[in-house]
């Protein structure tokens, strides 16, 4: 229940969790403690990574299960860095290591959660839906038979999450074309960051920014509550403490279907963590508790974090049972929109020639910042075929150049300042208004000028 907007801040969605991936964590649960001790919160469910190559390890998810957290498993089919053939899983290729994870996830005895081929969407990830071999119908029917033989091998306590990536240029089928199906998931879910400045095109962009289309488009798709399963910030390019507290504050009022979010705490392209600085662990903490107000050391935090982020040591400290936060509502007006919002996707391309990497910072260098014509250049980026990428440019120029042509022409046609009979007057047209002593003489040296 939400309260009216002249009401104080809502002290409490109780369903609401907030969760964790914590590398150092995985293998050492009590790892937890000191971050939640600086927090003041206990994180509900906590992530781990295993790819297909891997057995399943129950030594995990029981520590994570003694900590009071939900494990929730990313299990990504891959061997090697190759994708697992959709196919073969459903010819039952796969069938031997299906049941044996299984059988050993259904032995723990408790729940666990598994986001099956997280990102699936997205051309970038082995499994994903832009490699060779892949399509919406083979992928769906893989999901199905792999559910379908966890409850026939009695793993049933296990909930199944659906997690694309936010929407992302150069995507190549819906949501809806990959959606398994209600029956076979528990949970949606989304994967997305906030960039910043980071990489090199990359904006700064809000909560909503960045979940807003993506999450639409899921509710549109099914009422199944829906899990934020990687969602982080990075501190160049603007405020992430005010990143934080506006996201925490934004989620009731505009994201009611969001049932969590799962933080990705890890120091990896930038500094992701929440106490990347000390201003972001602060707003993180008072956010949780619902007080959404930047204080000044936050507000000083956040000015030393555009030059230098600071690497906060937490000390230890016993953890209980997982608290909910206490959310607010949400009075502000929308935050203003980029052009088109970029995705992480443009950013996991492998390394460029240095020709191709000259082609794309003399495009970015020449393009506005934030406008059209600055995303239209990054538009090609999204793609690692060298020859999509060539062909890509290529149409990006014939473009601008088609676009100056009919610019000059309209500059021809109304704002030319022209010299007609100068011992007599001077025609000009200047904001819309004509000054013109000689209509049959303007008439007559115009179609000259103009040929």
């Amino acid at each position: 229940m939400f309260l009216p907007f002249n009401s104080p801040p809502a002290k409490a969605s109780p369903n609401f969790e907030i969760n964790i991936f914590l590398p150092e964590a995985v293998n050492n649960p009590a790892a937890f403690s000191s971050l939640e001790q600086n927090l003041g919160l206990n994180f509900s469910s906590a992530t781990w990574y295993l790819d297909w190559s891997d057995t399943f390890t129950p030594d995990i998810a029981q520590g994570f299960q003694s900590k009071g957290k939900i494990p929730e498993l990313s299990w990504q089919p891959q061997i090697n860095g190759s994708g697992v053939s959709y196919d073969a899983v459903t010819a039952g290729g796969y069938n031997n290591y299906i049941d044996s994870f299984a059988r050993s996830v259904q032995s723990l005895g408790f729940k666990i959660r598994i986001d099956l081929a997280p990102e699936m969407n997205a051309d970038w990830e082995p499994w994903g839906m832009g490699n060779p071999g892949n399509n919406p119908d083979n992928f769906k029917a893989f999901w199905q038979y792999t559910v379908n033989r966890f409850r026939a091998d009695g793993a049933t306590n296990v909930e199944w999450i659906w997690a694309p990536n936010i929407h992302y240029w150069g995507e190549k089928y819906s949501f809806a074309d990959i959606f398994p199906g209600n029956d076979y998931l528990d949970f949606m879910g989304l994967d997305g960051y906030n960039w910043g400045t980071t990489q090199p095109g990359s904006t700064w962009q809000s909560f909503q920014d960045v979940f807003g289309p993506s999450y639409n488009d899921l509710r549109n798709l099914s009422s199944k509550k829906i899990l934020i399963t990687e969602v982080a910030s990075a501190e160049q390019g603007g405020s992430k403490a005010q990143w934080i507290l506006d996201m925490f504050q934004i989620i009731p009022n505009k994201f009611p279907q969001i049932a969590g979010i799962y933080w990705f705490n890890e120091n990896k392209e930038t500094d992701w963590r929440i106490q990347s600085s000390a201003s972001s662990l602060e707003a993180f903490k008072n956010a949780a508790q619902g007080d959404f107000e930047i204080n000044s050391t936050q507000n000083a935090g956040a000015s030393e974090s555009q030059t230098s982020q600071d690497n906060l040591t937490t000390s230890n400290n016993s953890s209980s049972s997982p608290t909910k936060t206490n959310l607010g509502l949400d009075s502000s007006p929308d935050p203003p929109k980029t052009a088109l919002p970029l995705s992480k996707t443009t950013y996991y391309a492998p390394k460029s020639p240095i020709i191709v990497k000259a082609f794309k910072g003399a495009f970015i260098a020449l393009s506005k910042k934030n406008g059209f014509f600055y995303n239209l250049f990054l538009l090609p980026l999204a793609t690692q075929n060298k020859i999509f990428f060539i062909i890509g440019w290529l149409l990006v120029v014939i473009l601008l150049v088609f676009l100056w042509r009919v610019h000059r022409r309209h500059q021809r046609k109304s704002k030319l300042k022209l010299q007609l009979l100068p011992s007599k007057f001077t025609f000009r047209k200047i904001d819309g208004i004509i000054e013109d002593h000689s209509e049959a003489n303007f008439v007559a040296h115009l179609k000259y000028k103009l040929g």
